[in-house]
């Protein structure tokens, strides 16, 4: 998991790329056939690595299990608030994260990682 969200920091949410992210989310709604190729082609495909992510660590014992479609948005959305962020008041400001994006993904990553644990307490 770790090395994933590493991998998508480098490669969409601190290049440009993610900024069609961010136009996707802006402007599906005036142009739904592009929202619909955007879906299928890119967070589909994205929604089905972090399920097989999961599935993996449930059958290891790592995770606990839960429910996937539940799990891959509670994982996903952090993503997006960031890449709403870094390619909107984080170009003009990047310090107004008030974090450095490694710090930002790696806390992320360690409270996912304790939140699904096969090994944490109920609550």
């Amino acid at each position: 998991m770790r090395y994933a969200f590493q991998v998508w920091q480098e490669r969409i949410g601190d290049t440009y790329a993610g900024g069609i992210c961010k136009l996707m989310a802006s402007e599906c709604c005036n142009f739904p056939e592009l929202a619909s190729f955007y879906l299928e082609e890119v967070v589909e495909p994205g929604n089905a690595l972090v399920r097989r992510i999961l599935e993996r660590g449930v059958a290891r014992g790592e995770l606990r299990p839960l429910d996937l479609d539940a799990a891959i948005h509670l994982i996903t959305t952090p993503m997006f608030a960031y890449i709403h962020w870094r390619h909107s008041i984080g170009m003009l400001y990047p310090q107004s994260l008030g974090v450095s994006a490694p710090l930002y993904f790696q806390t992320h990553v360690d409270n996912l990682l304790r939140g699904l644990s096969a090994t944490a307490p109920d609550v």
